[in-house]
């Protein structure tokens, strides 16, 4: 699952009330129908002596957002009287879902929430196209009209005229599918949009998918309904966009299915509540996949960083049992808290650590470079720049680039993986394939000189050359 949209959970304090619920608007009384669910809801809030503040945020998010269209669930988790979660629903649940418990319920809305991901939707014909950009909640609307012209077709064969008049409109209509097409790649391109889902008239989406750029193509999905006409059916649209998504949705799935099953057997997968839990301490997972646990649960400690099976587990590992809580809501939140966000001093620091990398080789190049294109130099060894302080500034240079990829896995799941680059490649250039080559062969050619240079100045991590 994409974590990220899931981490301001964390950050919050329950109780949590977690609903779902369809939400769709596919008939004339949906209004209607909404009010009754929504009455539904409060009456089981209130049961569960809710808060009156809380009932009223949640009834407020519902309703002040911007309805779907179609058929559609709808996801809210509150935590106090704060609404964190609210989300559309590729599918509505079969049945309305009401929780109050310690941890918010995330398994529903990660089996059938919207993907978030970044798309343009084009209405297009031969006059120019309308795009709408989809992205992070938000959408972004624009208008290509190409030559600013109308396109008609000439009426009769027998105008003298007719293939001028002809011939100006098929141009025409070129121009405008290009204007559409050049726009929506460079959408495309500065929003890294993932689909692009075009509507309209058959000739106008067929010409502009033949005139869009083979790696825009590739994402374009032709739709049969919609267009850019007034009284178009746009139930009809999002229904195929919501189509696109779930079929999207069952591919990841089953490729994660897929993944486990030839992870089996090899330390890669691992199943059960024993083994899950202990890949969860070690933040060692990368895909959760939650089947049916019923009413089973794990423990944890007060703030959730230790989790087990059960109390005696978790008391052999040192931690102390305080806290029991359902499985199915435990290890979707301990799943997003095994991927954290990097800091911003880390990323930082790894970017730092990059360029200092990239341009303290390119220095120690250009100065080892310019030393031996003094003919005075020949037979004698650079100490001038970066080569008084190391024999291979170069190399150790080389070597630290490698360093900014393990500082920015901190965090992340396997991240001790990262730092295999900085080992691996010190010991190649310390024992393998550069150094020790390298210093042969100035042995050979520059003897005692070298041997001196050996002697005062470190071999590749920079310091101060002895006296």
């Amino acid at each position: 699952m994409l974590s990220d949209r899931f981490r301001p959970l964390l950050e919050a304090t329950g109780p949590f009330v977690s609903i779902y619920f369809d939400d769709s608007h596919d008939t004339q009384d949906a209004a209607a129908q909404l009010d009754a669910r929504l009455r539904d809801v409060r009456k089981h809030l209130e049961e569960q002596s809710v808060d009156t503040s809380v009932i009223e945020a949640i009834d407020a998010a519902v309703r002040g957002a911007h309805p779907p269209v179609g058929r559609s669930g709808r996801a809210v988790i509150a935590a106090g009287d704060t609404v964190v979660t609210d989300e559309h629903l590729i599918r509505p649940p079969v049945t309305t879902v009401v929780r109050i418990s310690e941890l918010p319920y995330l398994i529903p809305i990660v089996e059938h929430g919207l993907l978030h991901t970044t798309y343009l939707l084009v209405a297009v014909d031969h006059t120019g196209a309308d795009i709408a950009v989809h992205r992070s909640g938000t959408t972004r609307s624009e208008t290509v009209d190409g030559d600013h012209r109308p396109v008609h077709k000439a009426k009769s064969a027998e105008h003298h005229e007719y293939g001028t008049a002809q011939g100006k409109v098929d141009e025409a209509v070129r121009r405008n599918i290009r204007a559409v097409a050049d726009r929506i790649t460079h959408l495309v391109d500065e929003t890294g949009a993932e689909l692009v889902f075009i509507e309209g008239e058959v000739g106008a989406r067929t010409e502009l998918l033949a005139a869009l750029p083979e790696r825009v193509s590739a994402i374009a999905v032709a739709l049969q309904g919609g267009g850019r006409t007034e009284g178009t059916d746009q139930a009809e649209v999002h229904h195929e966009i919501g189509q696109e998504f779930l079929k999207r949705r069952l591919a990841t799935i089953d490729d994660a299915a897929q993944r486990f099953a030839a992870g089996r057997g090899t330390g890669l997968a691992v199943e059960g509540l024993a083994d899950v839990t202990a890949a969860l301490r070690d933040g060692a997972v990368e895909t959760l996949i939650i089947g049916e646990v019923g009413e089973a649960t794990v423990v944890a400690d007060t703030d959730l960083t230790m989790i087990a099976p059960d109390a005696d587990t978790l008391s052999d590992l040192g931690g102390a049992p305080e806290r029991t809580l359902r499985a199915d809501e435990a290890l979707p939140l301990l799943a997003v808290a095994a991927h954290p966000n990097p800091a911003a001093w880390q990323l930082l620091l790894a970017i730092g650590i990059w360029l200092v990398a990239v341009a303290g080789e390119a220095v120690a190049d250009t100065q080892l470079a310019r030393f031996r294109a003094d003919p005075a130099n020949r037979g004698k060894t650079c100490r001038s720049g970066l080569w008084r302080y190391s024999r291979h500034p170069n190399y150790f240079f080389e070597w630290l680039h490698w360093c900014a990829y393990a500082v920015a896995a901190i965090g992340a799941p396997l991240a001790w993986l990262g730092w295999l680059g900085p080992v691996v490649m010190y010991l190649f250039l310390r024992y393998i394939s550069g150094i020790p080559f390298t210093e042969q062969q100035a042995l050979r050619t520059r003897g005692d000189d070298y041997r001196d240079y050996q002697r005062s100045t470190p071999m590749l991590f920079p310091w101060f050359p002895k006296s």
